[in-house]
């Protein structure tokens, strides 16, 4: 499985990658990483490789999750690829907009294991 990993803070990433890790520990996970959406786009448009999920931070510099979200949905060839957001400050209104641009999952920093789970497994707009 590959799995886009986006946030700006480094730290986010690698937590991220050890948890996705060992909750597909039956897949073989191959990671994409970007510190924002314009790095995820360019990804997008360069990798041979589509991810079947996408787990964006919703602050980020340059582009954030939100518009990358929106962007990812503009694009049939991406249409499948399951989105997961995640803020430390999510509104009401954020996590909406979220849903309506098909993402799965709105994961509330700080996360746990069981949220992280949950994300990846069934989805949850909380």
């Amino acid at each position: 499985m590959v799995v886009m990993l986006l946030d700006d803070n480094p730290d986010i990433i690698l937590l991220m990658r050890m948890m996705v890790t060992r909750i597909l520990s039956h897949e073989d996970c191959q990671f994409l990483e970007g510190r924002n959406g314009q790095e995820g786009i360019d990804m997008l448009t360069t990798n041979d490789q589509v991810p079947e999920l996408i787990i964006s931070n919703f602050r980020m510099p340059q582009m954030d999750g939100l518009t990358f979200f929106q962007q990812v949905r503009q694009n049939a060839k991406w249409a499948d690829i399951r989105l997961v957001m995640m803020s430390a400050h999510p509104s009401g209104d954020l996590v909406q907009r979220v849903a309506e641009l098909g993402a799965e999952s709105f994961l509330r920093k700080p996360f746990n294991m069981a949220d992280v789970e949950k994300a990846i497994r069934g989805g949850s707009h909380n």
